[in-house]
């Protein structure tokens, strides 16, 4: 099983558009330790080369940058409707004559509730309803239920602590035929006890696990998790028997304001057996 970050940043990429701060500028000059590895894009991630987890606007310059053909690809996970993990425009170009010799005539796309009313509200503006539905299945999934697609995977939605409310998933990935299991666990803030309840009590076992870490050096914030919050998340996966021995541990999610360069963040978290995310890496599970 391969997990692929391919975004790593929050909404504003690094370096932000718009910005001139010292972290910005010397990210674009590759100053002050900065390089390529701190070049961050809007959040999304692939498994295996079947499915895809969200869809931001930067998502074709992610398959140009890491040689994928996402023609390839059967399913798309959408944790919320935020547009740096979903912009729906892009859909419309796999349809017609913008997509040929598709692998699967149609994806199928799993979503909030929330997530497949801003879906109708976008096809409705722009009349696309009936062009997208010939090559798109989107099925609403509530959290703590799981289905399975096609005997390929099994995919358990869990609540965010994200905004707005009752909108924000995240994930739990399982590869059937490799008996893996990827926890995909951003954007949210540190995790309620009923959500770490379910996973033990249904004897969730997890071999690699994405985090939130939008905040590095900040804790208790109410949509994103800091550094802190990240590995109290790995030690009480570890506790609660949820983490296989071996299994991988990640941060991801990051945000100019509280940015470091990656060699550096990358040797502070190591201690904590935790290794930083980039764009275009790719983890074997």
């Amino acid at each position: 099983m391969k997990y692929r970050f391919l975004g790593t940043s929050a909404a504003e990429g690094i370096p932000a558009l718009f910005c001139d701060c010292p972290v910005c500028n010397a990210v674009r000059k590759g100053e002050n330790g900065y390089t390529e590895k701190d070049v961050r894009t809007r959040s999304q991630s692939m498994v295996n080369d079947d499915m895809i987890i969200d869809l931001p606007i930067d998502t074709n310059r992610h398959a140009h940058k890491n040689g994928l053909t996402l023609g390839k690809a059967r399913y798309l996970l959408i944790t919320h409707p935020h547009v740096d993990h979903f912009f729906p425009q892009e859909l419309a170009n796999r349809t017609g004559g913008h997509a040929k010799d598709l692998t699967y005539e149609k994806m199928e796309i799993l979503c909030s509730e929330g997530t497949k009313k801003v879906y109708d509200q976008f096809c409705e503006f722009m009349g696309w309803g009936k062009l997208l539905a010939t090559r798109f299945d989107i099925r609403v999934i509530k959290p703590y239920e799981r289905v399975n697609l096609n005997g390929e995977y099994e995919v358990t939605a869990l609540p965010a602590v994200h905004a707005p409310k009752d909108t924000c998933l995240i994930y739990l990935i399982k590869d059937l035929k490799e008996n893996k299991t990827v926890f995909h666990c951003n954007d949210t803030a540190a995790l309620p006890c009923e959500v770490l309840d379910f996973m033990q009590e249904k004897g969730v076992k997890v071999d690699f696990v994405q985090m939130d870490c939008t905040l590095y050096s900040i804790a208790g914030h109410n949509r994103h998790m800091g550094y802190k919050e990240c590995v109290e998340l790995k030690n009480e996966l570890i506790r609660r028997g949820i983490a296989n021995e071996g299994a991988k541990f990640y941060i991801n999610h990051f945000t100019h304001n509280d940015y470091a360069p990656y060699e550096a963040r990358a040797q502070e978290t190591a201690k904590d057996g935790i290794s930083v995310s980039y764009d275009g890496l790719a983890v074997e599970v």
